[in-house]
């Protein structure tokens, strides 16, 4: 089982041969690092660069200067590519086509029969993983944003994903790291992959489990709902040559 400490210095350096370098990098207390954007919702960089949040002014009536302004702080972090899972405001699309930054559901439009599949679809029979694998290898991790409503459910598995197929964490530690803290959360994740053959049962505060618990911080796995989640992700990573160890 690698340590999350490894894993990090693997995805920050972007090859295997940094796993020396893992031994002067202090163990991460969670997958992504919070960054200055007041602009954006709970917004989070992983190692690997990817750009985690919430939905676009979460709680807020949706204005053309709003979404002008979450637009202006997406070109500020370099985002080109928006891979949203939740619905969009029109305000927002329109600002984004634009900018010339390309929308995910757009791309794929097929896979939806409306924006408000967007919730149910992340559960079942996975339509959103070779698309958001050619999403992210044409725009490069460090240009994509994904979000879903508070950027950690649906987030959360979508990252987990991503890094288990496209930059070879083993997918127990991606689970491990993108889940709340929470001890019932963390069981959850425990409990889907003893399902899948691996008895990795770890415990809140452990290495390579994530030590935030609020909201917007890390993947439910509280109940069979969100467990469901998980399963058609780690179904998803291994169809697509990813491990679990």
């Amino acid at each position: 089982m690698w340590g999350w400490a490894t894993a990090a210095a693997v995805l920050f350096a972007g090859g295997v041969s940094s796993v020396v370098a893992a031994v002067l990098m202090p163990s991460p207390t969670a997958i992504a690092t919070e960054i200055n954007q007041p602009l954006l919702v709970h917004p989070r960089r992983t190692p690997s660069g990817y750009l985690m949040m919430g939905a676009p002014v979460d709680g807020e009536s949706v204005t053309r200067e709003s979404a002008r302004a979450w637009a202006d702080a997406l070109e500020a972090e370099g985002i080109t590519g928006v891979a949203g899972f939740h619905p969009p405001h029109r305000f927002i699309v329109e600002e984004l086509r634009g900018r010339n930054i390309e929308l995910f559901h757009e791309s794929y439009p097929s896979r939806y029969d409306s924006y408000w599949n967007f919730h149910d679809f992340l559960g079942y029979d996975e339509p959103w993983a070779d698309p958001i694998l050619d999403f992210v290898g044409r725009h490069g991790a460090r240009r994509v944003a994904i979000h879903c409503q508070h950027g950690v459910d649906r987030t959360g598995n979508v990252i987990a994903f991503l890094l288990a197929v496209r930059h070879g964490v083993p997918l127990n530690d991606a689970l491990y790291a993108v889940v709340d803290a929470s001890p019932a959360d963390v069981a959850g994740v425990a409990q889907v992959l003893g399902e899948f053959g691996v008895n990795d049962v770890r415990q809140s505060g452990d290495e390579g489990v994530s030590t935030l618990s609020y909201r917007g911080s890390g993947m439910s796995a509280y109940n069979d709902a969100f467990r469901n989640y998980i399963r058609a992700t780690i179904q998803a990573a291994l169809d697509r040559g990813a491990r679990l160890q």
